[in-house]
């Protein structure tokens, strides 16, 4: 029996990702939102974008029905529609895997922390959807704060009893006290977004409920004012794997 252990070296480096004079729309121009669930040409949702990755075919094209039974979904897996399907799915993993995505994130950014240097907001490195199909974001700083309390939403884990809780938050590291002091007054006008590339393979899940997690990678977050906008700051996350093979 072969075990595949992951060996993951992460390193994370901060560099000006766009010039001062590109805006905000220059950027969305070139990129494809990521939405929870969507019918529009100019969005992705998340599980049409999970049965890409995992060529899904009875999922992504609604087969469901005529594959019902075991013996019924054997069959249509030998059939040539289902060969079909599944060589347009590939073409289309290979598209999406040269694509550039973006997502917003939550609009719970907190006031600036003077004392460290940084914005914090309510966010962890999971997006999920109403079906539990989610994009796992592995670079991002994340902190936990104790909550005693049993309303704890998607941005927290409660294990079992409330002195347990937490909520976790994605650090955003300012140096820039003048730059921090301008996103506060254009707190109503924020937009905070992280653009990102995906992986080919997906991370399993831990949760039995739960599908695997589409994996981003070559991820940029970047605060900006979405009636001007203007860029006030971008940050570069990087990350990078080794695989290793063991008997």
């Amino acid at each position: 029996m072969r075990a595949i252990v992951l060996i993951m070296f992460v390193f994370m480096f901060s560099i000006c990702v766009y010039a001062d004079d590109v805006h905000l729309d220059n950027i969305l121009n070139n990129v494809i939102k990521i939405e929870y669930s969507t019918n529009s040409s100019d969005t992705e949702s998340v599980e049409k974008l999970y049965n890409i990755m995992a060529l899904n075919v009875i999922e992504y094209f609604d087969k469901s029905s005529q594959t019902d039974s075991p013996l019924k979904l054997k069959a249509y897996k030998n059939s040539d529609e289902y060969k079909e399907y599944l060589n347009e799915l590939k073409n289309l993993k290979k598209e999406a895997l040269r694509k550039e995505y973006y997502v917003d994130l939550p609009d719970h950014l907190e006031d600036y922390d003077i004392k460290n240097k940084r914005f914090t907001i309510l966010f962890n490195n999971k997006l999920y959807d109403e079906g539990h199909y989610s994009i796992y974001f592995p670079p991002l700083v994340i902190i936990r704060r104790q909550e005693k309390t049993a309303e704890i939403n998607e941005y927290g884990i409660c294990t079992g009893n409330t002195l347990d809780c937490y909520r976790e938050y994605l650090i955003i590291p300012i140096k820039s006290e003048e730059k921090a002091l301008t996103i506060e007054n254009e707190k109503e006008n924020i937009k905070i977004l992280l653009l990102f590339n995906i992986n080919e393979d997906l991370k399993r899940s831990v949760y039995e409920d739960q599908h695997d997690h589409i994996v981003a990678n070559n991820i940029k977050l970047i605060i900006a004012n979405n009636k001007t906008g203007e860029i006030y700051y971008s940050h570069v996350y990087g990350i990078k794997t080794q695989k290793g093979a063991n008997k």
